[in-house]
């Protein structure tokens, strides 16, 4: 899963494919509420026919799972997950707020001026370790990438 980076699956959270990037995520982690026994399924971006991924609002890296956001703009469902301010909105009764990245507004400025200590760069919001006296900043997918270990 392109979200969450597991593989397990169950009888209530399949892994779906997207039938034109490929993209492969958990009904859950992406906000899918019915799963598409065998009917094409297309990612949100995919299905605007967007003719590339748009940037992502709180990390610098480019395609991957997208949702939309509540204030209008794109996130990876991942860097809402690892962002205490940011969540991904799988209850919504309303079917044009189900799935959408929600908190990005919230994300304290503070966030935004550190550097990820991976990528070196100043985009988008880190989040930062939690061992005792280290305030190393990380884009979660950064980190991910480079192995490091990350627990909820």
């Amino acid at each position: 899963c392109h979200v969450c980076n597991e593989e397990d699956e169950d009888e209530e959270d399949f892994i779906v494919q997207c039938g034109k990037c490929k993209l492969f995520v958990h009904m859950c982690c992406y906000g899918i509420r019915q799963a598409p026994h065998g009917k094409l399924w297309l990612c949100d971006v995919c299905s605007l026919s967007l003719e590339k991924p748009p940037p992502c609002a709180l990390c610098p890296v480019l395609g991957g799972a997208l949702k939309r956001t509540t204030c209008g703009r794109w996130a990876h469902p991942t860097c809402a997950l690892w962002l205490p301010e940011t969540s991904l909105d799988a209850t919504a009764s309303h079917h044009l707020l189900h799935g959408l990245v929600q908190g990005v507004q919230k994300v304290h400025r503070s966030r935004f001026q550190l550097t990820c200590q991976l990528c070196r760069q100043q985009h988008g919001a880190c989040m930062q370790c939690c061992e005792t006296r280290c305030y190393a900043g990380f884009h979660p997918l950064c980190a991910r990438q480079a192995g490091y270990q990350m627990e909820v």
